[in-house]
């Protein structure tokens, strides 16, 4: 601190490596990517001040952050931007821990939405257990955006239909199923076993708060 500096000097402050930074990145469809400084306390509303931030083809309802142990545990949880943007400090504005990744998805592009989506289930295969599958879920059908997603803790069939972009207009809502794979791994011979269940409408409360489970479709 007290180099003196003369004239013609240069000063190179060289970057930290990403694996060493404790910081927020950014990614997707956001006018500023990149790397932000992390401190106590930090909420999303903190990264996303505005609607400034986002791009125009941006799916301001569903976005995701990645989130790493210090084990290397990969998990992830979801928000809504639009709720952020109207609810800062809220319970839907989450914390945030060091390391996280914050990903906003495109509601315009499928191709690009679903490259994102795909790199981070095939990350997800690395975390799976033999016999049980990863932590994912799928939405198949009448949805803008059907596929599998990263299951996240307490993830709703409503959640669930707004990670795939919503209902078509050509939903049938009256009706539809719920399939599930339970597991047996406590016996001699584990086996798991693939249940189907009929919901009731889609338009009904009670079903979109039904919880689901990591492979159910």
């Amino acid at each position: 601190a007290q180099f003196k500096i003369k004239n013609g000097d240069r000063l190179n402050i060289r970057e930290v490596s990403v694996a060493n930074r404790i910081g927020i990145s950014v990614v997707g469809e956001v006018e500023y990517p990149g790397f932000y400084e992390w401190k106590e306390g930090l909420r999303i509303s903190d990264i996303f001040k505005s609607i400034a931030h986002f791009k125009d083809g941006a799916d301001l309802n569903y976005a995701l952050i990645r989130r790493q142990s210090l084990f290397g545990n990969i998990s992830f949880l979801s928000f809504s931007p639009n709720k952020i943007l109207n609810a800062p400090n809220s319970d839907t504005d989450l914390l945030l821990e060091q390391r996280d990744r914050l990903i906003v998805f495109s509601r315009t592009d499928e191709s690009r939405r679903e490259r994102t989506i795909r790199s981070l289930i095939e990350e997800l295969h690395h975390e799976g257990n033999p016999g049980t599958g990863i932590a994912s879920v799928r939405v198949l059908g009448m949805v803008h955006f059907p596929g599998e997603y990263p299951y996240v803790s307490n993830m709703t069939v409503g959640d669930l239909i707004v990670a795939g972009g919503g209902m078509r207009d050509s939903a049938f809502t009256v009706s539809s199923e719920l399939s599930r794979q339970t597991f047996d791994l406590n016996s001699s011979n584990p086996s798991a076993e693939i249940t189907h269940a009929n919901l009731d409408s889609l338009l009904s409360d009670k079903t979109l708060a039904t919880k689901l489970q990591p492979q159910d479709v």
